[in-house]
């Protein structure tokens, strides 16, 4: 009797080890979750401030790639153009490709597209770089809501509002990287009321067009603003 009181307290114990065992491997399997689950939601948000920074930086710079290419605003514009199209084309490829090689392949075409912007010979160039871009934007803001959503499905609200707050920093950082690059408009044109000055007899407006400006390499001046884009996008993805 003794003998079968001390295989049962023997069973009992084993079976409480076992448990025990158990639940210090659950609690590292989800130590282990949450801590892996911070890291890819602190890298998400990483990613989208150097995404803001590079989808930031195609306004302040569009006169200066004007020139650069010797063309009009209508026609650099288009650049605009066809990263929207790039955008749309999202979901041809989620359709059929993988969600994170999709994200992976197409964010370091992306960041290579950014960096390559100042190098385009002519326009058409320079529209295969703005629908690339367009496409990784696309790929990369739609991947990163679902991913946000499915790692915090009770704090996705948080999750997105603050992924959010972070393009609108990396957005306004772009124009402060571009500033120190930036040439503009040189040739301004200053028109002055007549009645102010003793020309009034003479003409109606007196028209005084600013010398001609020293020469500017303006693609020497953007290659640095659009290499910072497209290594902290290339690095963050």
């Amino acid at each position: 009797m003794n003998l079968e009181v001390d295989n049962n307290n023997d069973l009992m114990d084993d079976s409480s080890d076992s448990r025990r065992r158990r639940r210090r491997s659950s609690n590292k399997a989800t130590d282990q979750k949450s801590w892996d689950l911070y890291v890819y939601t602190i890298a998400a948000f990483i990613n989208h401030f150097a995404f803001g920074i590079t989808n930031g930086l195609s306004g302040p710079t569009l006169v200066d790639l004007k020139y650069m290419l010797n063309t009009t605003m209508n026609l650099i514009s288009i650049n605009l153009i066809a990263g929207n199209i790039g955008y749309l084309s999202v979901g041809l490829l989620y359709k059929y490709i993988n969600r994170q090689l999709t994200i992976a392949i197409v964010m370091s075409a992306m960041a290579a597209s950014v960096a390559l912007i100042p190098y385009s010979p002519n326009l058409w160039t320079l529209y295969l770089f703005g629908y690339v871009s367009g496409l990784g934007s696309g790929i990369w803001d739609s991947g990163n809501n679902v991913w946000l959503v499915e790692m915090w499905p009770h704090n996705s609200l948080s999750a997105l509002q603050f992924s959010q707050f972070m393009f609108g920093l990396g957005s306004i950082f772009a124009p402060i990287i571009a500033k120190p690059y930036l040439t503009g408009e040189t040739n301004h044109t200053l028109v002055t009321p007549a009645s102010v000055t003793y020309h009034a007899l003479m003409a109606d407006t007196i028209t005084t067009t600013t010398p001609a400006p020293v020469p500017v390499d303006r693609r020497a001046l953007l290659k640095t603003p659009y290499l910072i884009a497209g290594i902290l996008q290339g690095f963050s993805k």
